[in-house]
């Protein structure tokens, strides 16, 4: 099984940071690929059940909200065309003084043997090198 875990806190408000992280227009970004709404959720738009199209060449692939609680909890699942099994993206929110304190953590297996680990790099690599774009774009709207 491979892991990803980080916390970090972004100096904004809750609502801001939540927002990036639900909308599925603006996720993408976070690892510097285009994502977009594929299929709305049955209580909000980006709520449970409502899927993004994640594009990251060589593959895009569907990712859908499994679990959804505003400015508190989002979790999420691979659910078509990815090379991971056993998909779980968790985020939880929290306010703190400086501003919001991020948990992420995700967690899959790859479907081609031994591709875990470069899976995992490359994971890793996109988030290290786009998010930190991404806070300081929402701090810088404050």
């Amino acid at each position: 099984m491979q892991k990803f875990e980080t916390s970090f806190v972004v100096k904004a408000p809750i609502t801001d940071v939540f927002d990036v992280f639900a909308d599925h227009e603006q996720f993408g970004a976070l690892f510097g690929a285009k994502s977009r709404l594929f299929k709305s959720g049955s209580d909000a738009v980006n709520g449970v059940g409502s899927t993004r199209r994640f594009g990251f060449w060589p593959v895009d692939f569907d990712e859908s909200v499994v679990a959804y609680k505003e400015n508190e909890v989002i979790d999420y699942r691979v659910s078509r065309g990815s090379p991971l099994k056993n998909h779980l993206g968790q985020v939880r929110f929290s306010e703190v003084e400086e501003g919001t304190l991020v948990d992420y953590k995700v967690q899959f297996e790859s479907k081609i043997p031994l591709m875990g680990s470069v899976l995992e790099y490359g994971f890793k690599k996109a988030w290290e090198t786009n998010s930190s774009k991404v806070f300081s774009r929402i701090e810088g709207n404050r």
